[in-house]
């Protein structure tokens, strides 16, 4: 199983992208958390009407952090009981074979490439360092992820601090495709 946690900033269309990947696997070996900065009505109405157990919505006591590490770190320690985790943002959508195609890999970090509004839409060809992966282009064990540990980054790099802090502890394996678009 896979948890995906996505934060998210009261994005309501954008959630709706998300949660609609989400329910458009192919694999159905997922989970997804959604940590709002604040209450969402609207995110709450989508989950309603969907009303799928593997969806759940957590809401921020704190709001503060680049990209919402505090939250990603809080769902990480406390929320996650699956064998991987992605840190994903609620604006990202995954193509429907990518829960299968990141868990029929056995390796402790599995990255994958996306396209990328920062990169004009072009392809981000991902790569374990800092500036060239994205929080939604990998998927780690989450017992690796746990040890490791997220830390509050100076500069809006958090996603490839974390991946860089992976070198030497984990095994990594690159899916040669795209599996996410990221807006």
């Amino acid at each position: 199983m896979i948890t995906f946690i996505a934060t998210a900033f009261e994005e309501k269309y954008e959630s709706m992208a998300f949660i609609g990947s989400m329910l458009a696997q192919k694999d159905q070996r997922w989970k997804a958390i959604i940590y709002g900065n604040k209450h969402s009505v609207e995110i709450d109405n989508i989950l309603q009407l969907i009303n799928d157990s593997r969806i759940t919505y957590k809401v921020s006591e704190t709001n503060t952090g680049f990209w919402g590490c505090y939250n990603r770190i809080e769902a990480l320690n406390n929320l996650v009981d699956t064998e991987y985790i992605v840190q994903t943002s609620i604006q990202d959508y995954y193509l429907p074979n990518a829960v299968s195609e990141i868990l029929k890999r056995n390796e402790d970090f599995i990255y994958w490439n996306a396209l990328h509004n920062h990169f004009e839409w072009e392809k981000l060809d991902a790569f374990v360092k800092i500036g060239s992966i994205d929080w939604g282009c990998f998927a780690v064990k989450t017992e690796i992820a746990k040890n490791i540990g997220i830390k509050i980054p100076e500069k809006p790099y958090a996603d490839g601090a974390f991946a860089e802090s992976c070198n030497g502890k984990c095994t990594f394996m690159k899916i040669d495709k795209t599996l996410t678009i990221h807006n």
